[in-house]
Formats: C-alpha cells, structure tokens, sequence
C-alpha cells in the first residue's frame, strides 16, 4: 500500500486597487498582460500545485500556500487551467474513507474518555462521602432505636428496684447493660459514617480525577481537529486557475 502523501495546492492571485507597495515581486501591469509568475511546490506522489491568479490593473500580488491538515490519497481535483474560481470554492478533495476511519476512532476515544472521567468522578465522591444518605439515615434510626431501648430497660430496671424481686433486678440490670452497649455502637457507626474519612484515598481519587479529565480534554481536542480538519480544500479568494499539475487517484 502507498503511504499517502500530504496534498499541497499553491493559489496565486493578483488582487486590483489602489496603489500599494508590489508584494512577492508583483509590479503594476496593464490588462493585457498575465499577472503574476506560477510559483510551483515540489510534489511527490499524492501532493498538487494550483495557481490562481486574477488579470487587470494590479496594485499588489498575494500568494497563499495551502494544504490539507490530514494525509490522504487524493479523490479528485475539481479545476482546470483556466478556470475561474470565487472564494470557498471546492478545489480538490480527498478520499474521505481515510478522514471518516480516523474521525471514528478519535470518536470513539472521546466516549471511553467521558466514561472513564465519569467514573473517576464518581469514585472521588465515593470517598468525599463514602456512605448515601439512606445508609446515614439508617445509622440514626439505628441510634434512636438504641435510645429507647436503653430508656425503656433503666425504666423497668427502676421499677424491679423499688417493687420487684431480686431476680427481676438482674435481669433488667443485664438489660440495662447490654442496651447501652448497643448504643453505644450504633453512635460510633454514625459518627464514623459522618466524620471519618481516608483522606490517603481521597488525594488518589482526587489524582485519578485531574489525569482522567485531562484526557477527556485531550479527547475532545482530538475531535475538534479531526472535523476540522476536512478532506476538501477550498479557494481563500476569487480568481483564475493558471497551474494544475496532479489528477484525482493520485
């Protein structure tokens, strides 16, 4: 397979009005006379030289060198010598299977680049707060539920002491005891849940967070460049073609 070659096209165009200095060796001409010498790149396979000039009384040339922003194997070359050509006309365009092939595949980087962002994103709020808020809410029905409990066993202890038996004291006692205790527990967890955190964790989350956004930025840079970077080269200015010296297929 022929690696593709950057197609280049050289637009030359002498533009009339008022007197101005000559640019690119231009000097005032009369109507009849060609205006401006072609100015040809060096060309290898798949590359295109077009001059474009414009007849009249001149004050200035302008020359501009353009070519495409992707390599590619040249479709078709849509002028002739001698052509006239306003500005934004289509010049030459190239195969765009090679254009749609990397559009694609930066396309497709960009989704796993947002996915992999978004998920970054939602480890870090993962460790910012590890638990949801239905997980808390339970917490602190655990520990309400833990209070009455408690209130409730001292309630029943107090009344075995002053009319219960022995028995019934140690009873409630060890009822007492162990409501407490899961009281105790139920505010630890909260309090675990709403105040601590790994802060180790949350600096790489955080980390993960920069580099996977910067590549979702990267992504999308990628895109922006491969759409704009088109298969077709238009013409920057009206004019005339006086040089073509590549054909479509090259």
């Amino acid at each position: 397979m022929n690696k593709p070659k950057l197609l280049k096209i050289m637009l030359t165009i002498a533009i009339a009005g008022g007197l101005a200095t000559p640019l690119s060796g231009c000097a005032l001409k009369s109507e009849a006379e060609t205006v401006a010498e072609n100015q040809v790149v060096a060309v290898a396979r798949g590359d295109i030289t077009i001059d474009i000039a414009s007849a009249g009384n001149l004050s200035f040339c302008r020359e501009e060198e353009l070519a495409f922003e992707m390599p590619g194997t040249v479709e078709e070359v849509l002028v002739e010598v001698g052509d006239s050509v306003e500005e934004g006309q289509v010049l030459a365009r190239l195969d765009t299977s090679e254009w749609e092939d990397q559009l694609l595949a930066v396309e497709l980087d960009l989704i796993q680049a947002q996915i992999n962002q978004k998920n970054a994103e939602i480890a870090l709020d993962k460790a910012e707060n590890p638990y949801t808020e239905e997980e808390i809410e339970d917490a602190e029905q655990a520990v309400e539920d833990a209070e009455y409990e408690l209130n409730r066993a001292e309630g029943e202890l107090r009344y075995a002491l002053a009319h219960g038996s022995s028995h019934e004291v140690t009873q409630w006692q060890t009822e007492a005891y162990s409501a407490q205790r899961q009281l105790d527990l139920a505010e630890e967890t909260l309090d675990a849940m709403l105040y601590e955190r790994d802060e180790d964790d949350i600096e790489i989350k955080g980390m993960q967070m920069e580099i996977a956004q910067g590549r979702l930025d990267n992504a999308k840079k990628a895109v922006d460049e491969a759409l704009a970077a088109g298969p077709e080269i238009t013409a920057p200015f009206d004019g005339f073609v006086t040089l073509v010296n590549v054909s479509g297929g090259d």
